[in-house]
């Protein structure tokens, strides 16, 4: 999530947790970045998937687009005072 707070592409390479298979399949979806299927058998893909998210300019308009919703979300002390306020 750094890398997309920055604006930056990225290369996801799931390899055991479930979450690691849902966050990279997202990151695709969303388009600010690829995923790597096939564990450490797809290291020699990798190369040539990073020079397409350097080359193709909409990995860097996705991601810098979602960076900026990002930026836009309230501070975290603000959902803290409003979780409060909802707590019973």
């Amino acid at each position: 999530m750094t890398a997309v707070a920055a604006g930056i592409p990225q290369l996801v390479l799931p390899l055991f947790s479930s979450d690691q298979f849902q966050n990279a399949e997202r990151v695709e979806a969303v388009g600010v970045g690829a995923r790597l299927l096939g564990g450490l058998d797809a290291l020699p893909d990798v190369p040539g998937v990073v020079r397409e998210l350097l080359e193709q300019p909409r990995y860097t308009e996705a991601a810098r687009r979602i960076a900026a919703d990002m930026a836009a979300l309230p501070d975290v002390r603000t959902t803290v005072a409003v979780l409060e306020e909802l707590a019973p």
